[in-house]
């Protein structure tokens, strides 16, 4: 289990907890390039020939700046350049670490412009939407939640897109392509991340829900009606879509059942002060602004 706790965002991307290792020859042979953090432009004298993804998720770029074809990497050791998805004259040329996000990840791709027409939704990959029974002729794409990938094929091969929570009214035009291989969500940190409120308690995030390890069968929710400053207590695993949050590193923990409302802290003199509610999302409010470090 990994823990997280509130620590400056700067000091989880400077530790060596993010990590991925370049290699200038095949099977992790020759010179070697550490990065914990997304560097724009690499020198073009150093040639990648294999990596290590030691922990996070990375883009390789084949331009600098983060521009070109990209390759998009989680934790998993890549021999070669075909393990990595790229052709044997490719050269990266920057790299981009990808930011954690805690959310269960959703994609919808329609048969038609504007999201209409017939609907596809899955929260998982699918390595051929074809073998899976689908037609592959997308015309527009919402990513619900998560960051995913789409594919030009099937089995994760031809241009890859990265994507985070975006409406693509006519994907042809933005992608220029007019079909969907494969695609899968962007692997976080673990499928199993641990979360302080205060620092005297932990808390984990697993599949959507925030939970106490001292009460690993309940997780958090609102409790009763959904209104500014309604209170978020512990309650009995339901699975339901009301106890499903979703955070990034630094910044608010949103309700996915109910867009717009955070968790906040209730303030004020009473004796509740310290009690966390749901508040409409307000950037100047410093007590809805989480920040979230792996241990």
């Amino acid at each position: 289990m990994l823990l997280l706790s509130f620590r400056t965002l700067q000091d989880l991307i400077d530790s060596p907890l993010l990590q991925i290792i370049l290699y200038s020859e095949a099977d992790f042979q020759g010179e070697c390039l550490v990065c914990h953090h997304s560097q724009g432009a690499l020198s073009e004298k150093f040639l990648t020939r294999s990596c290590r993804v030691v922990r996070g998720s990375w883009v390789l770029c084949e331009n600098k700046q983060f521009s070109g074809n990209m390759h998009v990497l989680s934790e998993e050791d890549y021999p070669s350049l075909t393990s990595m998805g790229c052709n044997s004259s490719c050269s990266v040329l920057s790299i981009k670490l990808l930011p954690m996000t805690l959310s269960v990840p959703s994609v919808s791709l329609f048969g038609l412009e504007g999201l209409e027409g017939r609907e596809i939704t899955t929260e998982s990959e699918v390595t051929s939407l074809v073998q899976d029974g689908f037609n592959d002729h997308i015309l527009s794409v919402r990513v619900n939640s998560g960051c995913w990938v789409l594919c030009e094929h099937s089995n994760y091969r031809g241009r890859q897109f990265l994507l985070e929570p975006i409406e693509i009214t006519n994907w042809p035009k933005f992608s220029s392509l007019d079909r969907v291989g494969s695609m899968y969500p962007v692997r976080q940190v673990s499928q199993l991340n641990s979360l302080c409120f205060p620092l005297s308690d932990i808390w984990f995030y697993q599949d959507g829900r925030i939970k106490n390890k001292l009460s690993p069968s309940m997780c958090l929710q609102v409790m009763g009606s959904v209104e500014p400053a309604a209170k978020v207590v512990l309650w009995n695993e339901s699975r339901q879509p009301i106890q499903n949050w979703s955070a990034k590193t630094q910044g608010p923990i949103g309700s996915l059942t109910f867009p717009g409302m955070v968790l906040d802290v209730k303030g004020g003199r009473t004796y509740d002060k310290e009690h966390v509610v749901v508040m409409p999302e307000n950037d100047e409010r410093p007590s809805q602004q989480w920040e979230i470090q792996l241990l």
